[in-house]
């Protein structure tokens, strides 16, 4: 079953800033290397978001090791279904 993935405003923000941090700090490179992580991480929660380790405070609540700085939290929610 494949997943949807939506990326709150707060994390969009906090993921331009990382790029924009890394562009200036590092290389392209790093960027890029960056970016390929990223596109794996999120295929891996499109096809299955409960294979990262739960929360202990709530059940919903996934957390992803992108790098060892960074950290994706997933809150994995139930989509309604729209009626016809």
């Amino acid at each position: 079953m494949q997943y949807k993935l939506f990326i709150s405003v707060h994390a969009k923000s906090n993921l331009e800033s990382i790029i924009k941090y890394l562009r200036i700090n590092w290389s392209e490179r790093v960027v890029s290397d960056f970016l390929d992580k990223l596109v794996k991480i999120t295929d891996y929660l499109k096809q299955n978001p409960y294979m990262f380790s739960q929360s202990l405070i709530k059940e919903e609540v996934r957390k992803c090791s992108v790098t060892k700085q960074i950290i994706f939290i997933i809150a994995l929610m139930k989509m309604k279904k729209k009626s016809r």
